[in-house]
Order: structure tokens, then sequence, then C-alpha cells
């Protein structure tokens, strides 16, 4: 029988790279949907400053909190794009 080489065993198991996964058109889109709804709130908020000059402060208060919301939302969807720990390449331990 024959053993297996030292190099061989000693090379660590790769996952796909994060440029394969991140020209997946499903992260594209969810970049583009919470891009939109970034957008939208902050719109939405901006326009209460045409009631009256006290609600362009309100307004960026409501932006500041809806907009945390997407953005927190929008790193939790895509793991891919939050960089979490799972990604790493696997270590071959000896």
């Amino acid at each position: 029988m024959t053993q297996p080489t030292m190099q061989s065993t000693m090379q660590p198991k790769m996952r796909k790279t994060s440029a394969q996964s991140i020209t997946n058109p499903r992260y594209l889109v969810y970049a583009g949907v919470f891009t939109a709804l970034y957008f939208v709130i902050t719109f939405g908020s901006g326009m209460l400053g045409i009631i009256s000059p006290l609600m362009i402060i309100v307004g960026a208060l409501i932006g500041v909190v809806c907009n945390g919301v997407v953005v927190m939302l929008y790193i939790a969807k895509p793991p891919t794009l939050a960089h979490s720990p799972s990604q790493a390449p696997l270590s071959v331990s000896s």
C-alpha cells in the first residue's frame, strides 16, 4: 500500500472564494432590494421636513432608526457579504 504524501495531506480544504459567491445573482438582488429600501426610507423621512421645521429633526431621527434596521437586516441576510466566521477556510489539524 502506498501512503499519501505529506504535501497532499497538509493542504487545507478551501470553500468557494468570496469573489465567486458575491457575483451570485441572488446576492446582487439582495443588495439592490436593501439599497432601494434604504433610499425610500431616507426620502420618506426627509419629506417630513415639508410639514414644519421641527419635523426636519424628527424626520432625521426616524430615518436613522429605520435605516439602522434596514442595514442590520442586510448584514444578517447574505452571510457571504457579512464575512461570517463560518466562511473561513477549513484547517487540517495534525
